[in-house]
């Protein structure tokens, strides 16, 4: 049985399975620099996936299926992200002891920590430092993560059926960070950061947002918005009462208003229509920035000695909306940069051509194909 790991065996062929759609991406290692040997995305039948959870495993099987056909995917071993509400994720204080007896320990105390029965879970953490508490007692500060195991069974189902080997199942939002950072055998974080900061780090896909939160090049805290670019146009699409095709392009034509009042030219679009949709964009984005603005506070609240969240690297094909970056930067008083998460590996021409603006979108695969430290 896979277990969710903090790292694990060096470049599988990274697989993100979404809310309609599979992204995998295979790296290779060529003197010490990363190389894309091929990447893929396959969409998935309605209902396959639910807010980051398998629910049809014969068809996620079937689809994995079809992409190995159709790609040149060298290896049957992967690596799997999780990205949904059922993960529960903490940030502890643990007592303490040799980190040979540390596993044992931990997984002894896990109850205190989860309000779901240990028998039922599949538990991981990691040791993100070690300092003194109040009291000058010497503690570990961990990463603690915990999942139904049903979840992790079809996961393990789904990738067996399709006759691949699961190397390990990984938290999204981890990988995330190793995608933006870059590969950490060979770029050090503190060659990314210009000095110790707390960032936040994000990728907004058409189902879900993945974020972390990330101090000095240690990630401290993440969380699952069941949110993302695919929910605007379906907002747009009830709401305008228009069909889900013509709802997206209307989104990505118009994007939300410019902030400074300029008006761009309105591209045959009525000037109601335009009014209408921008209106809506604009108040579906107000909600979900607010949303982010509460998880940067909860994490601020459980760290209140860590300095407020003021750089925020950004990822996915929600980022694709005209003037959202302005928004976020507004809202959240933070810069935002835009990572294009190939920028640190290896192209060909021959595949550099087809990544175009969907470049974004494999931000996680690529995090999970690279691997834990």
């Amino acid at each position: 049985m896979a277990r969710i790991s903090f790292s694990g065996q060096e470049l599988p062929v990274g697989l993100d399975i979404g809310q309609n759609q599979i992204r995998a991406v295979q790296l290779k290692r060529v003197n010490n620099e990363l190389v894309l040997h091929d990447f893929g995305v396959i969409p998935l039948p309605e209902g396959a996936t639910n807010d980051g959870e398998i629910v049809e495993t014969a068809a996620v099987s079937e689809a994995l299926r079809t992409l190995w056909r159709e790609r040149k995917f060298t290896g049957k071993i992967v690596a799997m992200g999780l990205a949904n509400q059922q993960i529960i994720f903490r940030m502890i204080e643990f007592p303490w002891t040799e980190e040979k007896n540390l596993r044992e320990a931990v997984l002894l105390q896990a109850q205190d920590y989860i309000p779901i029965p240990v028998e039922d879970a599949i538990i991981d953490f990691a040791i993100t430092g070690e300092k003194l508490n109040a009291e000058g007692e010497r503690v570990y500060e961990l990463m603690i993560a915990a999942v139904q195991r049903d979840g992790i069974d079809k996961i393990v189902d789904a990738v067996q059926d399709a006759g691949l080997k699961l190397a390990r199942i990984d938290l999204t939002p981890l990988a995330l960070v190793r995608s933006v950072l870059g590969d950490p055998k060979r770029v050090h974080y503190d060659e990314f950061f210009a000095e110790p900061e707390t960032v936040a780090v994000i990728h907004i896909s058409s189902g879900v947002t993945n974020l972390a939160i990330v101090e000095a090049g240690v990630p401290r805290f993440v969380r699952f918005l069941p949110t993302g670019g695919h929910d605007l146009t379906i907002k747009l699409s009830e709401e305008l009462e228009i069909s889900i095709d013509e709802a997206e392009k209307l989104k990505r034509d118009l994007g939300l208003p410019a902030l400074d009042g300029s008006v761009p030219p309105l591209m045959n679009y009525d000037a109601q229509l335009v009014f209408n949709a921008q209106s809506i964009l604009e108040r579906e984005v107000s909600h979900y920035i607010n949303e982010l603005r509460l998880s940067f506070e909860f994490y601020q609240s459980q760290s209140p000695s860590s300095p407020e969240i003021t750089k925020i690297y950004a990822t996915g094909s929600g980022m694709q909306l005209v003037n959202f970056t302005s928004y976020l930067e507004a809202s959240l008083r933070a810069d935002v940069d835009i990572i294009d998460p190939f920028a640190s590996i290896q192209v060909s021409d021959s595949l550099q051509q087809y990544l175009g603006m969907e470049r974004y979108s494999y931000a996680p695969a690529i995090g999970l194909a690279i691997g834990g430290r």
